[in-house]
C-alpha cells in the first residue's frame, strides 16, 4: 500500500473514533443516570458492603465471608476464634473451656497434643495401659507408647497411683486429661485412622464386657 493510501486509512479510522466519542457524549447528556453494578468478593472477614463511585458510576462492593482455615463459604453458623478473631466454620471451630478456638491458637495458647498422644490417652481412659495392648489397638511402636505415657504424665493428663503397698500401679486420667480428650476429639475425631481405632476399641471393650 502506498504512503497516501496508509494516510487515508489512518484519517478514516480517526474520523470514525471521533464520531463514536461524540455519540457517547450525547448519550450521557440525554440520559445522565449513573450506571449501577454490584460486585461480590470472598473475604476472611464477616459480610460487609460499601458503595464506591467510579468512572462507570456507583458500585456496590459486598464481601462474602469464607472460613479462614478451609476457605469454604460460611452459612448462618460461624464462630470467631477467641484469640485471633478469625472467622471459622463449624468444622474448623474447636470448643475449649466454653470458648471457640482455631486449632492453631488452641495449640499455642492451651493444649498441644499430637494424634499419637491422643490415642494413648484414649486407651488410658478405658483402663488399657499395658504397652502390648495399646500397640495392638493403635499400631504405635512400644517405645513411642512409653514416650507418650511419659509426656502425658508430665502434662498432668494422667497419673499413676501405687496400690497394695506398691505392688500394683494404676494409671488414671486427671480432670485435665478428660478435658483434653473432649477438646481433641473435635480435632482428630473425623480422621479415618482414628475412626478405625474407635471401632477396634469398642469391639475390645464389648468382648471384655461379655466375658
Amino acid at each position: 500500500m502506498s504512503g497516501n493510501g496508509e494516510k487515508n486509512l489512518t484519517d478514516l479510522v480517526k474520523s470514525l473514533n471521533d464520531r463514536v466519542t461524540a455519540l457517547e457524549r450525547t448519550a450521557q447528556i440525554s440520559d445522565p443516570k449513573p450506571f449501577y453494578r454490584s460486585i461480590k468478593q470472598p473475604s476472611h472477614y464477616l459480610e460487609a458492603s460499601s458503595k464506591v463511585m467510579t468512572e462507570d458510576g456507583l458500585t456496590t462492593e459486598t464481601t462474602v465471608p469464607i472460613c479462614a482455615i478451609c476457605h469454604s463459604p460460611l452459612g448462618d453458623k460461624y464462630s470467631l476464634c477467641h484469640h485471633c478473631d478469625r472467622v471459622l466454620c463449624e468444622a474448623c471451630s474447636v470448643l475449649h473451656n466454653n470458648r471457640t478456638h482455631c486449632e492453631e491458637c488452641l495449640r499455642s495458647h492451651h493444649l498441644d497434643i499430637s494424634k499419637r498422644h491422643y490415642l494413648v490417652l484414649i486407651c488410658a481412659a478405658n483402663d488399657i495401659t499395658k504397652t502390648e495392648d495399646v500397640n495392638q489397638l493403635t499400631a504405635i511402636l512400644p517405645k513411642d507408647i512409653e514416650d507418650s505415657m511419659k509426656n502425658l504424665r508430665l502434662a498432668n493428663l494422667i497419673t499413676t497411683e501405687a496400690k497394695l503397698f506398691g505392688l500394683i500401679h494404676e494409671t488414671k486420667l486427671t480432670d485435665d486429661g478428660f478435658v483434653a480428650i473432649n477438646t481433641y476429639r473435635q480435632v482428630y475425631g473425623k480422621h479415618e485412622d482414628v475412626a478405625t481405632f474407635g471401632r477396634k476399641l469398642r469391639t475390645l471393650l464389648s468382648e471384655k464386657t461379655e466375658v
